[in-house]
């Protein structure tokens, strides 16, 4: 049993290491990533986003921007420490965007996603320095850590069925979406960057469920900013979506040309 153990674990480290991974695994995307993060591009405006973002400027080759779209999931935390390896590469961006539904606003590392998503890729010996202590007190709540240790682990979809059972769903705005937003924020000012907050597109009838954020934003130090992405919200009819969050193939291209052309308009405000 040892002996197979062993192999398991030998032919996960090599699934992993050679990237074969990626071929099977959920949320193959945030790697990709984390990959060109870590890579010298010649682009001056990079973005950072979830997957509507990820929709609009793909993360595997874009036109207009080099993008590290790719998941709400791994939280503004994750979007930070992306940043973080792009810089490092020697990398040095004029203009930074982040761009997400609202709805992104909201995760703090408390849903059943956290362990998949955001532990598996981030929650390493590599990125311990960024990583606050909100974050990890919420990784601290998830049981069965010790496992992250295993190449099977992370290379495979398993997660335990874990969901936070203080979770707070109150405020648009969680701790740790606004500590992250504040340190991007403070890396915009130490590599001269311009940082900004897109807004990408919501259902139609979903606009009601955004009032919260407006309120949540006073008083932050970055309240223009945040004001300019909540006056900013732009809506797409019910019947363009797939689901309560993601677009129509079909209608992609359309889309992510309106998109670029009111990322510019944010950005210059």
């Amino acid at each position: 049993m040892v002996g197979a153990i062993l192999i398991v674990e030998l032919l996960s480290l090599g699934s992993r290491q050679s990237g074969f991974f990626e071929s099977y695994i959920a949320g193959a995307e945030i790697y990709k990533s984390i990959r060109k993060s870590k890579s010298k591009s010649k682009s001056k405006k990079v973005l950072l986003g979830d997957s509507v973002a990820k929709q609009l400027f793909d993360n595997e080759g874009n036109p207009y921007i080099q993008s590290l779209a790719c998941n709400r999931a791994i939280s503004l935390a994750g979007h930070y420490i992306l940043l973080q390896n792009y810089l490092r590469a020697g990398n040095r961006p004029d203009s930074v965007y982040l761009m997400c539904t609202p709805f992104s606003f909201q995760n703090n590392l408390d849903e059943i996603y956290t362990f998949h998503y955001f532990l598996k890729p981030f929650y390493k010996t590599e990125y311990q320095e960024f990583l606050n202590e909100t974050v990890r007190a919420q990784a601290a709540k998830i049981p069965s850590r010790f496992l992250l240790n295993s190449q099977y682990i992370l290379a495979t979809d398993w997660a335990p069925p874990y969901e936070s059972s203080d979770k707070k769903v109150e405020t648009f705005l969680s701790p740790i979406s606004l500590e992250y937003l504040s340190k991007m924020s403070d890396l915009s000012q130490k590599y001269n960057f311009e940082f900004s907050l897109i807004p990408a597109p919501i259902r139609a009838d979903r606009l009601s469920k955004v009032d919260d954020l407006e309120k949540n934003i006073s008083g932050h130090p970055l309240e223009e900013k945040l004001l300019s992405f909540y006056n900013n919200i732009w809506t797409i009819n019910e019947n363009k979506f797939v689901d309560k969050e993601h677009l129509k193939k079909d209608i992609l291209n359309f889309y992510s040309k309106k998109a670029f052309d009111k990322l510019l308009v944010i950005s210059k405000k």
